[in-house]
């Protein structure tokens, strides 16, 4: 078999080129082995009843057998040889690997590969390894925090065609074009136009809108070419790996505790990121590493020399704003959002009117949770108004909300000829039916600022997410909800 091939800009490990037949595939069996035990895996044992769940972390199997039962769970290194064999590799009808990680999957799928399973379906997040993985006979995925449930469709109706759906930002190139104008892939077919309330028919001739939720049918690997196309967020945001700045015991207490909460329930992972001349911080980021690994979540601890006294900023620069390069000399930032420990500013920040959220935030294109709450996000308050990136807010509500069955409060300033903020919260509305989460909606005639501190102050809310740059709500009462709210605050820069 041909070596792993890392001829790719970002240097990660991609499946081999096969230049041979794929293995022929024997007659299926009806087994199903999923590889990898976190939230897509949990998620598959739950629907999937004859499956037989391999992992290698042993409070996860403790906690899986629990839930189904020490006979449907099976403690081990999903790429060693020997123990598929134990496993029954030779019997199964599918194999799915689901761990959050591109080179742990590879190395599994390339285990696998020898045995010609019928079906290997393996979780990806590089579209680069599509065509490597398909080279090899096996179905690549790329998981969105919905896609869970599609993927057990999938499994069970392997001919559906894939369904993916996306909301247009205010500023991208299609909106103002006609459909007819937008080159889309001969492999993508736009079944739909959702504009608030109301279901277009995609004629060439339509124009589309900022706001709009349009619904696609495509591989996978189009839809990626597609989001570059249109400049749209593809199906929901992300959250899959979270950066954490360490500045000692405060972040223990604040930042990385509600990390741990967050990864846990979206399968992401957490970065931390020390100053590495503190032997002292060095020696806490070593021990939280190993708590992290005994409760069964990602993390990775990164040292930088901050250089300065603000360590903070310098951190987020070296590391969290780092940047990969790519094929087409653009870059990637390689984190979803980072956490921050509660902090307020000083007499002479307060004098000279710039925040210590403000330097934060400066430069930033990522979202930045300013930590208050210990426990899952249960209610959430979201507030739109119009402003650039409403969509991005939007969409972080609703994963949020998924991954916690959380209930959306939905704060909206009433503007004349604002059709896209209204489609946006019907929008909301509309995910609410889907996922079965609670969506209640504010509308807002009178002053904004107060009705958005009025409910901040109510104590109802675990997270408030707001636009840093509002057009609403008054920027000074804004930095207090972040540095002074009862709650976590997820401010959009």
């Amino acid at each position: 078999m041909a070596e792993p091939s890392t001829d790719n800009a970002g240097g990660k490990e991609l499946p081999p080129t096969v230049e041979r037949a794929a293995p022929e595939k024997k007659k299926g069996s009806g087994r199903i082995i999923i590889i990898g035990g976190g939230r897509i895996g949990r998620h598959l044992m739950k629907h999937l009843p004859r499956a037989l769940l391999i992992e290698s972390s042993p409070a996860t199997v403790k906690n899986m057998s629990t839930l189904y039962g020490k006979d449907r769970v099976l403690i081990g290194d999903g790429a060693n040889l020997k123990f598929l064999i134990d496993a029954g590799i030779q019997d199964a009808d599918m194999v799915i690997i689901t761990t959050s990680k591109d080179h742990v999957n590879n190395k599994i799928a390339m285990a696998v590969a020898p045995f010609g399973v019928r079906k290997v379906m393996v979780r990806v997040s590089d579209e680069e390894t599509f065509k490597a993985y398909k080279s090899l006979g096996m179905e690549p995925f790329k998981i969105t925090p919905a896609l869970s449930a599609k993927l057990v469709e999938r499994i069970y109706n392997p001919d559906m065609p894939h369904v993916h759906e996306f909301i247009l930002p205010t500023r991208c190139d299609a909106a103002g074009k006609r459909i007819e104008q937008l080159n889309i892939p001969e492999e993508v077919t736009l079944i739909s136009v959702l504009r608030g309330e109301n279901l277009e028919v995609p004629e060439p001739t339509l124009v589309l809108k900022a706001g709009d939720v349009l619904t696609v049918i495509a591989p996978d690997e189009d839809v990626l070419r597609l989001e570059k196309l249109l400049g749209a967020r593809l199906d929901l945001t992300q959250l899959q790996r979270i950066y954490v700045p360490f500045k000692g015991k405060k972040t223990i207490k604040y930042a990385l505790r509600e990390a741990f909460v967050l990864a846990k329930y979206a399968d992401a992972e957490v970065v931390l990121v020390y100053d590495k001349r503190d032997k002292t911080d060095r020696n806490y980021a070593k021990q939280m590493e190993q708590i992290f690994k005994l409760q069964d979540v990602n993390i990775a601890i990164k040292g930088v020399e901050t250089g300065s006294e603000d360590g903070l900023k310098t951190m987020l620069w070296k590391t969290a704003l780092e940047r990969k390069a790519s094929k087409n000399g653009n870059g990637t930032i390689l984190y979803d959002c980072v956490m921050v420990d509660p902090e307020a500013s000083t007499m002479l920040e307060r004098f000279i009117g710039r925040s210590w959220i403000e330097h934060t935030l400066d430069g930033m294109d990522r979202p930045v949770i300013v930590t208050g709450n210990m426990n899952p996000y249960k209610s959430i308050l979201l507030a739109i108004d119009g402003s650039d990136n409403s969509e991005i807010l939007v969409s972080l509500a609703i994963e949020v909300a998924i991954l916690f069955g959380s209930r959306i409060h939905v704060l909206a300033r009433v503007v004349e000829d604002e059709e896209s903020m209204d489609q946006l919260v019907q929008y909301v509305v509309r995910a609410g039916h889907l996922y079965g989460l609670e969506v209640t909606r504010q509308d807002i005639e009178g002053n904004p600022t107060l009705e958005f501190v009025d409910n901040v102050k109510s104590g109802q809310f675990d997270l408030v997410l707001v636009n840093w740059r509002s057009r609403a709500i008054k920027r000074d009462l804004l930095r207090k909800v972040v540095e002074y709210g009862p709650r976590s605050v997820l401010v959009l820069p």
